[in-house]
């Protein structure tokens, strides 16, 4: 049985998403949210991944300043740099809910607050590619 460690985060997108499309078609959505936690001197990032039909329903609705929920899976990825490990933890997620957009007034599609992004998308539609 295989093991993953599962997540929810609940933070601000800190830049615009970024929708991409792998060698095979796949959409790929990547962004990274930002959480303060009360006692915390500065925030923590985190990059998220958001794979198939979710991930181009997801780009219509995050944008930079939108308060989101995301459920996901934690990955490890590693990497030397000048002789030095370095490591990233990432979260996949099937599911990202908007909670509240960062203005009314952006003329976006997401900018009721409460839109749910998994009223539009029920699940993976594809098993995620390796990292």
């Amino acid at each position: 049985m295989a093991s993953f460690i599962k997540t929810q985060i609940l933070g601000y997108v800190a830049k615009d998403a970024e929708l991409r499309f792998s060698a095979q078609g796949l959409p790929m959505l990547k962004f990274s949210v930002s959480v303060k936690e009360r006692r915390a001197p500065k925030p923590m990032y985190w990059n998220v991944t958001v794979f198939g039909k979710a991930a181009e329903s997801v780009a219509q609705y995050v944008v930079k300043g939108s308060l989101v929920h995301v459920d996901g899976q934690i990955n490890m990825r590693q990497w030397e740099q000048d002789q030095i490990v370095r490591t990233a933890y990432e979260v996949t997620a099937p599911y990202v809910t908007l909670v509240s957009s960062p203005s009314s007034s952006t003329g976006h599609p997401g900018a009721k607050e409460g839109v749910s992004i998994e009223d539009q998308y029920a699940g993976p539609d594809t098993e995620l590619p390796p990292y």
